[in-house]
């Protein structure tokens, strides 16, 4: 990704910022990593990183009781039930279905960062 123009960007005010965003997918975890070059060339270093877990479904950076809360609401429930969250179909997305599956691969990141 090359963003460019008169923009402020983190650091950068105005000129051309190069760079690119590195995509890590490990399982049901995802790693961005925003890296930036000088107008001149040169490496800046890393501008923004986020981690996100699958499971952690209220976004907080942890998986907790507040998650669990939402895979209970969406307990055996298939795309048109009412309290379907397809968040929450972890395990086997072809099954459609949130269940006993879907809670083992929930509990793997439990309590997590």
């Amino acid at each position: 990704m090359t963003v460019g123009g008169a923009h402020n960007i983190g650091p950068f005010s105005g000129g051309c910022v190069n760079g690119y965003t590195e995509m890590d997918i490990n399982g049901t975890e995802l790693t961005l990593t925003q890296r930036a070059y000088n107008a001149n060339g040169t490496y800046y270093g890393v501008i923004d990183s986020i981690h996100v877990l699958q499971a952690d479904f209220t976004g907080d950076g942890s998986v907790d009781m507040e998650d669990l809360a939402v895979l209970g609401r969406a307990w055996q429930t298939r795309p048109q039930d009412a309290g379907w969250n397809p968040a929450c179909d972890l395990a086997n997305r072809a099954d459609a279905v949130i269940d006993i599956q879907d809670l083992a691969e929930f509990a793997r990141y439990w309590q997590v960062p």
